[in-house]
């Protein structure tokens, strides 16, 4: 697989197969020459070295492609940093993060994140605000969103009960 779009499709291969470092190495082996930058290439590099465990490479990775391309936005990529940040123990940072992130990402997990952040880090009342804010977004939604936002409403529910 010489072409840059077929290394790139053969780690995404790897990460649904659970094999992030190897998926990691090929996206490394992508990012050469004229790919050097490539946003894709450094967000599926960042996805791989997250989910292997690998919190500092994935911030590396998504400052790199923050240097790129300063103008590129994605909530998910939003959403490994300041997770990717948390694996360090970098936790002021992560909330930091999160409280940046979680006025523009769709769906319940961000917020539910930080509020599990905010829990650890002993403020207990803007977790609970957060929690019960899950629990006010699913209330009423359509059922499709409900169901797609399930784990993060058993998550804020169970929470509230503790």
């Amino acid at each position: 697989f010489g072409s840059v779009d077929a290394k790139r499709a053969f780690a995404e291969h790897l990460i649904e197969r659970g094999q992030y470092a190897d998926a990691a190495e090929i996206f490394r082996s992508a990012l050469q020459g004229q790919f050097a930058n490539d946003v894709a290439l450094l967000y599926g590099l960042a996805r791989a070295q997250f989910l292997n465990g690998d919190g500092a490479g994935a911030q590396a990775s998504l400052d790199a492609l923050q240097a790129a391309d300063p103008h590129f936005v994605s909530e998910d990529a939003h959403l490994i940093y300041a997770r990717a940040l948390e694996l360090q123990g970098k936790d002021a940072e992560a909330a930091e993060e999160y409280k940046r992130l979680v006025p523009y990402y769709a769906g319940e997990e961000a917020r539910t994140r930080y509020a599990q952040l905010l829990e650890k880090l002993g403020r207990h009342d803007e977790a609970r605000d957060l929690y019960a804010q899950v629990l006010k977004n699913l209330d009423g939604a359509p059922s499709r969103y409900r169901s797609t936002q399930r784990e993060w409403g058993n998550i804020a529910r169970s929470a509230l009960r503790a």
